[in-house]
C-alpha cells in the first residue's frame, strides 16, 4: 500500500530546520545512471533543467546550497520519472508510485516549498505522458501531483500531520475481514481533508481522524452485518474479533494496557468498538450456529427464521431507534454539543463535568412524542447511552435518572435545549429532503 512505515524512519527535523539536500533519497534509476562525475551535465536537456531549478533557489539561497538543492530536485525528478515508466503496468502501480512520489517530497524537509520544482516539473511529465489505454492512469497521478504541489506552493509544514495520520492508518484494525476492503479507500493522506490544509492546526486535524473513526466504526460493524444477513458463522467472527483485539492491545496501549491521557481519542474509540462488538456477537452465537452444507434446506432456513426472531427479541436497542427518524437523532446530539457549556464534542466524546444534564436532556426529548418514540426503561436508556457516547460512563443502576438537580434544572436550561432541537431538526430534515432532490434528478 501506499502507506508504509518509512514516513517514521524518515530523519527530518520538524519546521523546516532540516537542510533539503541533506535528506537520503529514495533511488531509482531506468534509463541512465548519474554520477558524480557526469550528472547533470550528462546531456543538454538535464544541464538547462538545472540551470533554471539553480536560479529559483538562489532567490532563497546562498549559491552552494542553491547548486545542491538544484542537484538534488533533477535527481529526484529523474528518479521518478524511471519509475512512474517501470510501474506503470502493474497491479499496484498508484499505491507504489504515490508512495514514490511522497517520499521524494518529504526527503525535501517537513516545510515541502522546497518540493515546489521538483513537483512542477514532475507534473509536467504526467502531463505529457502518452500511453495508449493509460491516459486515466495519468489523470489519477496528476490529480495527486497537483494537490501536492499546491500545498508546496502554500509552504505547507505537513510533516507530523502526514505522522499522525501514518500512525492511524497502521493502528485501524483493517486486518479485520469485515474492514479489509476499506483499506484502499483510507491509505492515501489527502483523502481525510480532500486536499485543503488551510484551516487545520495539530488539534483540529487530530479531531479530523477521531471524526473519520467514529464514522467508519459506526457504518462497519456486526451488528450491520447481521441485519445484512452476513453474520452467518458468529463464532468465527468472534474469534477474529478477539484476535485482533489482542494484537491491538499489543500494538497501541502503554504500560501492558493501561490507558493513557496522552492516547489520542481515536485509541480509545477503537478499544470500546471492540468491547462492543464483542460483547453483541457473544450473544449472536448463541442463537445461530454456522450453516452446514449437509443440512436440510427448508429446515435450516425455517431454524434461522426463528433463532432470528428470538434474536431480535434480545438484541440491544439503538440510539437512532429511539426516534422517528435519522434527523431527530442527531438534532438531540446537537443539543448536547450546541450548549452554552457543551456536553458532547464533535466525535460524540464526553466533555462535560455534570452527568445531570443527560436526565434532564431525555426529558426535554420526551417532550416531543412525535420524534422522541422511545418507552424503554431508564436501566436500558443508560446502557444505550454508555454505547452511543463515549466516556459518558452512566451509573450501573442508571441512579442519575433518579436525583434532584435544583441548581442545573432550570427553564432557561430547557428552554436553550428547545430551541437547539427545533431548528437542528428542521434544519437535518430540510438537508435530507434537498439530498434526496439532488439523487433523484
Amino acid at each position: 500500500m501506499a502507506l508504509q512505515s518509512w514516513i517514521e524512519r524518515l530523519e527530518i527535523e520538524p519546521d523546516g530546520k532540516s537542510k533539503p539536500y541533506d535528506v537520503v533519497t529514495k533511488e531509482f534509476s531506468l534509463h541512465f545512471p548519474p554520477t558524480e562525475k557526469d550528472f547533470p551535465n550528462c546531456c543538454e536537456d538535464h544541464f538547462a533543467s538545472f540551470q533554471e531549478i539553480k536560479k529559483w533557489a538562489n532567490d532563497f539561497l546562498p549559491e552552494e546550497e542553491a547548486i545542491e538543492l538544484a542537484k538534488k530536485t533533477l535527481l529526484n525528478f529523474a528518479n521518478t520519472e524511471g519509475f512512474i515508466l517501470f510501474n506503470f503496468n502493474e497491479d499496484d502501480w498508484y499505491e507504489e508510485i504515490s508512495d514514490f512520489i511522497e517520499f521524494n517530497i518529504f526527503s525535501f524537509g517537513s516545510s515541502i516549498n522546497y518540493a515546489e520544482r521538483y513537483l512542477s516539473k514532475l507534473l509536467g511529465f504526467i502531463r505529457s505522458i502518452q500511453i495508449p489505454n493509460n491516459y486515466h492512469k495519468g489523470d489519477k497521478l496528476s490529480e495527486l501531483t497537483f494537490i501536492w504541489y499546491k500545498n508546496s506552493i502554500f509552504s505547507r509544514d505537513l510533516l507530523r500531520w502526514r505522522k499522525a495520520f501514518d500512525k492511524w492508518f497502521h493502528s485501524f484494525p483493517f486486518e479485520l475481514s469485515f474492514l479489509s476492503d476499506l483499506k484502499d479507500k483510507y491509505d492515501l493522506f489527502f483523502g481525510i481533508v480532500n486536499d485543503d490544509f488551510t484551516d487545520f492546526d495539530d488539534s483540529s486535524f487530530m479531531l479530523e481522524i477521531n471524526k473519520m473513526t467514529d464514522a467508519i466504526l459506526y457504518h462497519h460493524n456486526t451488528s450491520n452485518l447481521y441485519k445484512q444477513g452476513l453474520l452467518t458463522d458468529p463464532s468465527k467472527v468472534k474469534f477474529e474479533l478477539i484476535k485482533s483485539k489482542r494484537t491491538y492491545q499489543l500494538n497501541n496501549e502503554n504500560l501492558y494496557g493501561q490507558d493513557s491521557d496522552s492516547d489520542p481519542q481515536y485509541k480509545r474509540m477503537i478499544r470500546k468498538w471492540f468491547d462492543d462488538e464483542i460483547e453483541f456477537v457473544t450473544h449472536v452465537s448463541k442463537l445461530i450456529e454456522p450453516i452446514t452444507s449437509d443440512s436440510n434446506e427448508v429446515k435450516e432456513k425455517q431454524t434461522h427464521e426463528v433463532k432470528k426472531q428470538k434474536l431480535e427479541d434480545v438484541i440491544p436497542n439503538t440510539f437512532e431507534s429511539m426516534f422517528r427518524d435519522q434527523a431527530s437523532a442527531n438534532a438531540s446530539l446537537d443539543v448536547l454539543r450546541m450548549l452554552e457549556k457543551p456536553v458532547i464534542n464533535e466525535s460524540n466524546v464526553y466533555v462535560g463535568k455534570n452527568k445531570g444534564i443527560i436526565p434532564i436532556w431525555i426529558r426535554m426529548l420526551k417532550s416531543y412524542p412525535e420524534l422522541f418514540i422511545s418507552n424503554l426503561t431508564e436501566i436500558e436508556i443508560k446502557d444505550i447511552l454508555n454505547q452511543k457516547i463515549i466516556n459518558l460512563n452512566l451509573s450501573k443502576d442508571a441512579s442519575e435518572f433518579r436525583k434532584e438537580y435544583k441548581r442545573l434544572d432550570t427553564e432557561q436550561l430547557l428552554l436553550e435545549m428547545k430551541t437547539i432541537f427545533s431548528k437542528s431538526s428542521k434544519s437535518s430534515k430540510s438537508s435530507q429532503f434537498s439530498q434526496y432532490g439532488k439523487e433523484g434528478k
